[in-house]
């Protein structure tokens, strides 16, 4: 067992771990019980790196075998509640993606530096989106060819090399507030023309 230490502060925590050994996540700061700072960290081979923030702190969700790092950032203080998703890469600095209204989180990236996550549109409404190529943030929801079910994609968890993406929606009835709220419902896209996938371009596709 490998202890991978802190920045300094009390407490550190793993959430990502690719395919070549390196682990990303946060660790608290020296003072962090009373400053409440934690910023993202990436382990490799004993070495703990600081990624450093948008404004206060930061959080890594995902990391791939290229060495990018997704995750979150605050904007602000601390205490602010304005955040936005980020990419970390080659040394840095921290990249902000944007958001589709007011905050946004990235919860994973693929092996082409595709990124998903969530990003809130307004008070009351949450949307998967997907960010590559240098963005912008795209609205999941814009891309969907095939919808018989009428989910609003609420949250994206996962992509993988191929494309596909998994996360949850909210049928017709459910407000997409939030990720994970009572209601919500697992998704799966597949890109088109990719495996058993229609093709956009096919005219009966509608």
């Amino acid at each position: 067992m490998t202890d991978l230490g802190t920045f300094g502060g009390v407490n550190s925590f793993p959430v990502w771990l690719n395919d070549v050994g390196e682990i990303v996540g946060e660790a608290d700061l020296t003072g962090s019980a009373v400053t409440h700072l934690h910023h993202a960290f990436l382990w490799n081979d004993g070495v703990m790196t600081n990624l450093g923030t948008l404004g206060s702190t930061s959080h890594a969700e995902g990391v791939n075998s290229s060495v990018q790092v997704a995750g979150r950032s605050r904007l602000g203080a601390p205490s602010s509640v304005l955040q936005h998703a980020f990419l970390w890469e080659n040394g840095g600095p921290m990249m902000d993606l944007g958001s589709l209204g007011t905050n946004s989180t990235a919860v994973a990236i693929n092996s082409q530096g595709q990124i998903v996550g969530a990003s809130r549109i307004n008070a009351t409404t949450n949307h998967a989106f997907l960010w590559e190529d240098g963005g912008p943030m795209i609205d999941l929801n814009t891309l969907v060819a095939v919808n018989p079910s009428g989910l609003t994609l609420v949250c994206a968890f996962n992509i993988n090399d191929r494309g596909e993406i998994t996360g949850l929606g909210a049928p017709p009835g459910v407000v997409p507030t939030g990720c994970g709220d009572p209601g919500q419902h697992p998704f799966l896209l597949i890109p088109c023309g990719a495996g058993e996938a229609p093709s956009c371009e096919d005219p009966s596709v509608h």
